[in-house]
């Protein structure tokens, strides 16, 4: 008559998977248990524990497992949602990743401000998306004469219209200048830029006073800086003695820098008897 035995078989905590009866003398199988797996770990069956031998009596066999750490896909995006890069992290590792850059405009200078979500240690595949910091750019605005020397540098938010105070050139005798305004017209700005004065000239005229030889007044007159001033020749009354002649200006009349006066002189011819 032959002999049986019941090994039992066991998980790795020692709960009960199964009981056989097999005959003495058989190797016992079973069908390879499987351990749940989990976020952090896949289990993989690794044997029976003692070996499994030919039955010599009841016997008790557990199982055991391999344990592999998992590891999860981490994906980067920069802001717009475009790939960045994909990297593999084991479970319960905080993942890292250089800091991208985003390309600067002429309106913004970006620095990487994180990535959001916050990055934690890895339980399962994850998205992490670059964030930036954005500092509006100023520029240099460079403010000239217009003979081309500095009156002033200023520094200017982008899109702002930059502003400076009507710079003044200095009369001349021929010219009074007021500001015409900037070379080239000011605009919202956009980069570093140059602007030069521009002015309006206008020509000075000066008064002309003409007075007779002893100093009382015959006229006046308003004449151009550059203009040679004329004015009617004056008389003088003759006497019984002399017939008086207009023998010009004194000083001599000359071409108008400045208000002037002028004195007329006069010939003197005795009449005759």
């Amino acid at each position: 008559m032959q002999h049986t035995v019941q090994p039992s078989t066991l998980n790795e905590f020692g709960s009960l998977i199964d009981q056989t009866t097999v005959e003495y003398g058989i190797v016992p199988t079973h069908a390879d248990p499987v351990k749940q797996n989990t976020a952090e770990y896949t289990y993989t069956f690794a044997g029976w524990n003692p070996a499994v031998v030919a039955v010599t009596g009841d016997a008790t066999y557990r199982a055991t497992f391999n344990a592999t750490k998992n590891s999860y896909t981490i994906t980067w995006q920069n802001e717009d949602g475009s790939l960045i890069d994909q990297t593999t992290v084991e479970y319960g590792i905080v993942p890292t990743h250089a800091d991208p850059v985003k390309q600067n405009t002429a309106e913004y200078t970006y620095t990487f401000a994180g990535w959001t979500p916050t990055v934690v240690a890895i339980t399962g595949d994850a998205t992490y998306t670059a964030t930036f910091n954005a500092t509006k750019n100023s520029y240099t605005i460079t403010w000239l004469n217009e003979d081309g020397s500095l009156i002033d540098q200023t520094t200017v938010e982008y899109g702002n219209i930059p502003t400076h105070a009507d710079p003044v050139k200095q009369n001349s005798a021929e010219y009074t200048y007021t500001f015409a305004g900037w070379d080239p017209a000011v605009v919202a700005v956009t980069g570093n830029a140059t602007y030069r004065a521009t002015f309006n000239a206008t020509k000075n005229s000066y008064t002309i006073t003409w007075q007779n030889e002893f100093g009382s007044l015959i006229d006046q007159t308003t004449v151009e800086y550059g203009v040679v001033p004329t004015h009617a020749n004056p008389t003088k009354e003759s006497t019984a003695e002399y017939t008086y002649t207009f023998a010009g200006w004194n000083p001599a009349v000359v071409a108008v820098t400045g208000d002037a006066t002028y004195r007329a002189t006069f010939n003197a011819t005795k009449n005759s008897e």
